[in-house]
């Protein structure tokens, strides 16, 4: 978040629908929690949580709003893994890199490596995957995994 006025004035505004009265401190407590995300993601996250919420969204609830929850998010992981293994990424030696997320990536070692999750059937992967949303929700809930939108990586179809 770049626009600090914008940011205090829609908290100011969340504040009033909210019937909430915002110190200096608590809108500065928000700015610190937030302001790694681009303006329009904080703002849409104003946005839903006024539409949805009964109450006035504490730090965690907006930030949830913008990264979406575990599960969602290990989901959307295991796909991204899955691409990775279906355009051949598990038969690269491990000098050669994809373009995962390093934490993701630990992971897929932490269920027996690239080489292993390649030479398995759809079906064994399904199973597979919950154990991998097991083990991400777990990281996440220790802090282990940041997945912020910012910084998460995408893999690509080149090889």
């Amino acid at each position: 978040m770049d626009d600090k006025g914008k940011f205090t004035e829609t908290m100011v505004a969340m504040g009033e629908l909210y019937d909430k009265e915002l110190s200096p401190v608590l809108v500065n407590i928000y700015w610190t929690a937030l302001k790694e995300f681009p303006d329009d993601a904080v703002l849409n996250a104003f946005e839903v949580a006024m539409m949805n919420l009964k109450w006035f969204p504490k730090p965690s609830e907006l930030r949830e709003i913008i990264t979406g929850n575990a599960a969602e998010l290990a989901h959307q992981a295991w796909a991204d893994v899955i691409k990775a293994i279906e355009s051949g990424a598990g038969h690269r030696t491990v000098q050669h890199k994809h373009d995962l997320d390093p934490q993701v990536e630990s992971m897929v070692i932490e269920l027996g490596g690239w080489r292993r999750l390649a030479g398995m059937t759809y079906r064994d992967l399904d199973f597979l995957k919950k154990d991998f949303v097991d083990l991400y929700r777990a990281k996440s809930s220790r802090g282990a995994v940041t997945a912020l939108p910012n910084n998460v990586r995408r893999i690509s179809n080149e090889t």
